[in-house]
């Protein structure tokens, strides 16, 4: 399966990159890949941050499909 990952704002400092095409069998759910990501990228752990797939806020249960795009959207302000 091919996620396509999105980062914003102080998320991209924290990864270095904003965006990213991830190939993986293993990260079947938002919480699986939240886990390997912030493996790889430690100062994610330091960050609050939403996670929104093919534009829809979800929660760490949202199961993921190929072809996903998944953001890690950190907080914004005036809303």
């Amino acid at each position: 399966m091919k996620l396509n990952l999105l980062f914003f704002g102080s998320l991209v400092d924290a990864t270095g990159i904003q965006k990213r095409e991830l190939s993986t069998d293993s990260l079947i759910d938002v919480s699986l890949l939240n886990e390997y990501l912030q493996s790889v990228f430690p100062l994610l752990k330091k960050h609050k941050y939403k996670i929104a797939v093919n534009q829809k806020m979800v929660e760490n249960e949202q199961e993921l499909q190929d072809g996903d795009e998944v953001a890690f959207l950190p907080p914004f302000a005036g809303g």
